[in-house]
């Protein structure tokens, strides 16, 4: 597996610059420290040089250290390839974020580990009975493996963005927006609705028979509602005037426990990870995976933690950051996973 074997940052958020971290073979790294001391921002230091991109804000310049202009972090892979991820602000106050690879500069869209980082986050856990976010963990992590399904999408946005060229002009003709409406939207449209909800069901089975073994019968079912903005897309087609957004439709998340208990933080802890591990084993490992997990496990039993771990350890490489870890997890784990721990202490590795 190409994991990442070396680390380093500067003038990112707030930790201390770091030249070089090298990792020797790792498996599972671990952080650990206290509250406000640096643990997420040194997962997302190390996220961004992967990605080129934050899983916490949309706004770069939070990136950066106060009083400084430029803020970068890099990894080296064990094969001997280095990503590097720069934010600069400029005099006029304008931030840009530029990504290389092997000191080439590379778009966004042509980053090919961009769809290889996959990220845990307590906000999440929080959020998924949520209909809009669990719709967009789904669209996130199709997007992330199924190439059809991405192919698919990305000529929908470049039709959308067209689409959006036609309102803007001053005097668009709308037979053409209806020909670009009906005769590329509608059927994109519909093939990205019809993949999902294939998708959907396969998934809702698969984590339903998890939950059966492991949750003592809790079930797991998703609801489907097509509309946009609260009308039915039926009746807006029948009208003529379709309203686009594959994003908008609400999947909801419904459990159903047998002994009508109320579900925990940790059932729906265990459901995220469910839902997105479901999703990454469905394809080959033809390429390996990078997890971030952000505080976010400790309301499950050590072995069904420490099993998750093991299994996303046999795909990928894992960074986990939390105040607490316990030593019997890594028995459970077993001595074939390579764990290293640090401490981090005012934005400081000791």
């Amino acid at each position: 597996m190409d994991r990442i074997s070396e680390i380093s940052y500067m003038f990112f958020r707030n930790l201390r610059n770091l030249s070089s971290w090298i990792l020797n073979d790792t498996d599972l790294l671990v952080i650990t420290g206290e509250n406000q001391q640096g643990k997420t921002n040194l997962l997302e230091a190390i996220y961004t040089a992967l990605t080129g991109e934050s899983f916490r804000t949309g706004s770069l310049s939070d990136i950066i250290t106060h009083g400084k202009n430029q803020a970068m972090s890099s990894v080296v892979l064990s094969s001997g390839t280095t990503l590097r991820f720069v934010v600069s602000r400029s005099d006029d106050g304008r931030v840009k974020g530029e990504w290389y690879l092997n000191d080439k500069k590379v778009a966004k869209k042509d980053n090919p580990y961009r769809y290889r980082a996959v990220h845990f986050l307590r906000i999440e856990a929080d959020k998924i009975m949520v209909p809009s976010e669990f719709t967009k963990i789904v669209m996130r992590m199709m997007l992330r493996i199924f190439d059809d399904f991405r192919s698919t999408y990305a000529e929908y946005m470049a039709w959308i963005r067209k689409r959006n060229e036609i309102l803007k002009s001053p005097s668009f003709d709308r037979r053409v927006l209806q020909v670009v409406d009906r005769k590329k939207l509608l059927p994109l449209c519909s093939q990205l609705r019809q993949m999902r909800n294939e998708y959907i069901d396969f998934l809702v089975d698969w984590v339903n028979q998890k939950l059966d073994m492991d949750m003592e019968g809790l079930h797991v079912s998703v609801e489907k509602k097509e509309r946009a903005y609260g009308v039915p897309l039926e009746i807006e087609r029948d009208r003529g005037v379709t309203l686009w957004g594959i994003h908008r439709d609400k999947l909801s998340l419904i459990l159903s426990p047998d002994n009508r208990r109320v579900p925990t933080q940790g059932v729906q802890v265990y459901l995220l990870f469910l839902l997105k591990m479901g999703l990454l084993v469905q394809k080959p490992a033809t390429s390996r995976y990078y997890f971030f997990l952000d505080d976010i496990g400790w309301e499950l039993d050590k072995y069904n933690f420490s099993r998750i771990l093991r299994h996303m350890s046999s795909i990928g490489q894992v960074f986990f950051a939390s105040p607490w870890w316990h030593e019997e997890i890594e028995q459970f784990l077993g001595k074939d996973i390579h764990v290293d721990k640090v401490v981090m202490k005012n934005g400081k590795l000791l």
